[in-house]
């Protein structure tokens, strides 16, 4: 155990120092030929490292803090195996199996009762959807662009200073996000929204640097989206990891249209997305690249099949109840996703005992300040906020 774990100094005064060693945990190679995963520990004063979001509550009795600093393969880094392993450590892990294993069983059920539909829609699946997510994938990989290219070739800042731009901030509570989503559509979901807020704050960073930098800003960027290939669950006895599959979707960021109709657009897009077997076809395909063709070619061949992504957006589904490490609890959950080869920034969104937050991850040269990217998404949500409060007073009257 000593091998994978660590004691080390905690860090003081501001989260400076700590956004300083996530960055290094997040560029530094990790050696997978003698370890997957590998931990740092250390323990201070309650709120002294600056792990815990100025906007939730700090208060509590207790007086000091333990920070764990988690790392691992990326084989395991979507939302769902995430999800699972850190499930495992906590104290509640028997009733957090039990849950999916009752999500499974309400799955199958469905499946049973609605056969033949099943079988059609299977065939349709596979077929159809196969064949037009491929044709779709090599137009994205034609004639896409991805903006910051020349954003990152521009910048006199060199990418060995500080290559990372990271921050993690506080969304909202789950019931407030609802309440706007469901007041969209029915059908409008939690990453809907935070696509729609990457896409403003993407909008955002665009501005800025043309104000510096010659570029064109599209009115469509195209986002990659991991997707777990079983259905979001896993059980006991079940292996994790390598299971990831992801699909490239096209989202607007022009400003010729209003916020509320902004989410239904990427409502769709992420839909057209999900109704095709793109992450399967994803994964088979970068599994026969990593097996059966040298290191070189396969990182060029993932770059390409990236279609001039500007970013990668994840979510972990954590728990709804707040969890317990060796009797102690949880108060904070954050996850950073890594970057890709040939993307700019990673955002992951997380749920946490009835709070949503996120994390950015992104090449300093395209995202200087992460703080204020995560900003911009914030400002977004909050303009949601007010027109679905327009929207209803509307329909009242």
């Amino acid at each position: 155990m000593d091998d994978f774990s660590s004691q080390v100094r905690h860090p003081r005064g501001n989260c400076d120092e700590l956004q300083a060693r996530i960055e290094s945990m997040l560029i530094s190679p990790l050696n997978v030929q003698e370890k997957l995963w590998e931990v740092m520990l250390s323990s201070g004063k309650y709120g002294s490292c600056g792990a815990v979001p100025l906007t939730l509550d700090r208060s509590s009795n207790l007086e000091r803090e333990t920070l764990i600093l988690f790392r691992v393969h990326h084989a395991i880094c979507d939302g769902v195996s995430m999800s699972s392993v850190l499930g495992d450590l906590t104290d509640e892990s028997d009733s957090l199996h039990k849950n999916a294993l009752d999500e499974k069983e309400k799955f199958m059920d469905v499946i049973v009762k609605n056969n033949v539909i099943w079988i059609c829609k299977i065939v349709l699946y596979y077929f159809v959807g196969g064949l037009w997510a491929i044709v779709l994938q090599f137009w994205r990989m034609m004639f896409s662009i991805n903006p910051f290219d020349d954003i990152i070739k521009q910048s006199q800042s060199s990418c060995n200073s500080r290559p990372r731009s990271i921050c993690w901030r506080h969304l909202g509570s789950m019931n407030e996000i609802k309440a706007v989503t469901k007041a969209i559509s029915q059908r409008t979901t939690l990453n809907d929204l935070a696509v729609t807020l990457v896409s403003a704050a993407i909008r955002m960073q665009l501005e800025v640097h043309s104000k510096t930098k010659k570029i064109v800003i599209p009115d469509t960027v195209n986002v990659v989206i991991p997707v777990h290939l079983d259905k979001g669950l896993i059980h006991t006895g079940n292996e994790i990891g390598n299971k990831i599959g992801a699909f490239v979707t096209s989202i607007p960021i022009d400003k010729t249209r209003s916020k509320l109709l902004r989410v239904t657009t990427v409502s769709k897009k992420l839909n057209e997305g999900k109704i095709t077997p793109a992450p399967k076809i994803a994964w088979m395909i970068a599994k026969f690249l990593s097996d059966y063709t040298p290191k070189s070619f396969a990182k060029v061949a993932m770059i390409k099949a990236n279609a001039q992504s500007v970013v990668v957006i994840s979510n972990i589904r954590g728990f709804p109840s707040p969890v317990h490490w060796l009797g102690r609890h949880v108060q904070v959950l954050c996850a950073f996703l890594p970057l890709p080869p040939g993307i700019p920034i990673g955002i992951m969104i997380m749920s946490y005992a009835g709070n949503v937050s996120f994390s950015v991850n992104a090449d300093s040269r395209a995202v200087p300040d992460a703080e204020q990217f995560a900003s911009w998404m914030i400002e977004e949500f909050n303009s949601l906020k007010k027109e679905v409060r327009v929207k209803d007073a509307c329909s009242l009257a």
